[in-house]
């Protein structure tokens, strides 16, 4: 028995996969979409390493982090995912920080940060000065993109758009409680 729990707790040890969440908000006049997770690229190809400026097609693709060198990795089976986040057109975020990590599900190709050690932690944002979900045309909503890795384990990638606005609506229902409860 005890060699069964050890055999299985080895196994999921070495079956790594990874997420990634990039979260998109409204601030300040401003569109600021940050990202964290992990990614499993054992069974990517890597195809190239090349300087790139985070950027965003809601029809293609969304790279958030610096403008730095970045590894492009190619699937070897592609992924299911939704065709588009929106309908606008290619923009290059104005700021990044941390990582630059992003995916590209028009070609099936994942961007890492260069030398990006399959499993490692990320983390990374974009932000688009003076503009709006409209202006950007981002559609809300919450998009996943999932693949298989190499140890047959599900890797995915999500972006969530909310509605505009709605958390600052949240926020303004959260005050009218609290002024209620002290009336």
């Amino acid at each position: 028995m005890k060699r069964i729990i050890l055999g299985t707790a080895v196994t999921l040890a070495s079956s790594a996969s990874g997420d990634v969440v990039i979260n998109v908000s409204e601030t300040g006049g401003n569109v600021v979409m940050t990202g964290a997770g992990t990614l499993d690229t054992s069974a990517w190809t890597l195809a190239a390493t090349l300087p790139m400026t985070p950027r965003m097609l809601p029809s293609g693709h969304m790279v958030v982090g610096p403008a730095v060198n970045v590894d492009l990795y190619d699937s070897p089976s592609g992924f299911a995912g939704p065709a588009s986040v929106g309908s606008g057109a290619s923009f290059f975020a104005d700021i990044g920080f941390t990582d630059a990590f992003g995916l590209d599900w028009d070609f099936a190709v994942l961007v890492t940060p260069a030398g990006y050690a399959s499993g490692d932690a990320l983390a990374g944002s974009a932000t688009y000065v003076g503009h709006s979900f409209a202006s950007l045309g981002l559609a809300e909503g919450t998009y996943t993109w999932t693949w298989d890795t190499a140890s047959g384990g599900t890797d995915s990638f999500t972006i969530n758009i909310p509605t505009p606005g709605a958390l600052a609506l949240a926020g303004v229902a959260g005050f009218a409680a609290v002024r209620r409860r002290r009336a």
